[in-house]
């Protein structure tokens, strides 16, 4: 490989990074995943002049540079001088927490000495990536979507991933912590779902960067992207229903339906997948729900919501928790709950019942010495019969 070290200060990478010739996130880089604290701990490691490890640098035939490793470095101390946040939590310059590119030491920071290793123009791509990944797969333990995005940084199957998961719905469902995120979770997930509609439930996620490499090119791209936002809009459509959401403590109105899936345990990616595939082979079969089926699939989802768990007491309901936990995202614990899901709304289109709702209205007459019946569901009664008997558990 084509290379040289050299060095530079802060202040002229930080100069070249102004003007566009350092460029901190190519193609295959990954998020970033620096908290404040560990940020400040950089800066103050530098204050120190310490010792930093070397930064690995691409130089393409222009004479711009890419970073292809050392990213979280750079970005800490760029943004630290573009004001963006404040030292905090110090180890040893204690007396230096809640200072900003203001305080008169900002000069040690631009004086600083870089090491970086430059790679040269006519090393070619497949070497950058490789030699990104081997950084980084003893050093920072890349996960395993975040090597997606450096070997199939061209993918279209990637870049529709990456775009559905900037969904709105996403973002509101609380699906993803802010650390997720940064660490690309959200964009696997998505590519999950992306895959159960191109090719039905899939085992694991062993088979992903078979999508990533299968779909490189994507003629019908828009078409796959409307189909799969046509999913998500109809799943929203059952969570329209804001009487069943109203917080008077938190003075929420229930109107939207994303937040309102957001506090059910339907944002775990486990129960959302199945969800998602359900909702999927509904539309494929030209199967529609009105308003009223909606509502009372509404109603027995939230009376799930309210009883599964590994130690419930109807067995069902129990199963469907474990499947979840256990083993979840093997093919047949998601077809457990697929067929779970459509067991219901089958019910509540044919109004005829199956094994699945002969079971749940079998136990809970027995359980609950209540006489179930979801299609006159009142969730407000069924409710205060679960407590009591939860009540007459505890006084017991």
């Amino acid at each position: 490989m084509d290379f040289n070290r050299e060095n530079k200060t802060v202040a002229e990478l930080y100069d070249m990074y102004q003007h566009g010739t350092l460029i901190l996130q190519p193609f295959f880089q990954r998020n970033l995943v620096w908290t404040d604290k560990a940020k400040s701990q950089f800066i103050e490691s530098i204050l120190l002049n310490l010792p930093i490890s070397e930064v690995y640098l691409y130089e393409d035939e222009r004479g711009v540079l890419s970073v292809i490793d050392g990213q979280q470095r750079l970005s800490t101390v760029f943004n630290f001088l573009d004001k963006k946040f404040k030292l905090r939590g110090l180890d040893k310059l204690v007396e230096l927490d809640g200072q900003d590119a203001t305080f008169e030491r900002v000069k040690e920071i631009k004086d600083f000495i870089i090491h970086y290793v430059k790679i040269h123009s006519n090393v070619n791509r497949a070497e950058i990536i490789d030699t990104y990944s081997r950084i980084n797969r003893y050093t920072v333990n890349l996960n395993a979507q975040e090597l997606r995005r450096a070997t199939y940084s061209e993918s279209d199957f990637l870049k529709l991933s990456e775009e559905l998961a900037q969904l709105e719905f996403f973002q509101y469902g609380r699906f993803f912590t802010e650390r997720k995120r940064e660490r690309m979770n959200d964009v696997e997930f998505i590519s999950e779902l992306l895959a159960c509609q191109l090719d039905g439930i899939q085992d694991k996620k062993n088979g992903l960067d078979n999508f990533y490499s299968n779909y490189m090119e994507i003629d019908d791209y828009d078409r796959i992207k409307a189909e799969f936002e046509s999913t998500i809009d109809e799943i929203e459509l059952v969570f329209t229903f804001s009487d069943y959401f109203i917080d008077e403590k938190k003075k929420y109105d229930g109107s939207n339906p994303a937040k309102n899936l957001g506090i059910t345990r339907y944002r775990q990616q486990a129960d959302f997948y199945s969800m998602f595939y359900l909702f999927t082979k509904l539309k494929e079969e030209g199967i529609g729900l009105d308003t009223n089926a909606k509502e009372m699939f509404l109603k027995m989802l939230l009376i799930y919501n309210r009883l599964i768990e590994p130690e419930a007491y109807i067995d069902i309901l129990s199963t469907y928790a474990v499947k979840c936990i256990s083993q979840g995202n093997t093919r047949n614990s998601r077809e457990f709950r697929y067929q779970f899901l459509r067991q219901t709304i089958n019910y509540i289109l044919s109004q005829e019942e199956n094994e699945l709702i002969i079971k749940i209205k079998n136990d809970f007459q027995e359980i609950y010495e209540y006489d179930f019946n979801p299609l006159t569901l009142d969730i407000e009664e069924v409710y205060m019969v679960i407590n009591r008997f939860e009540d007459e558990l505890e006084d017991d």
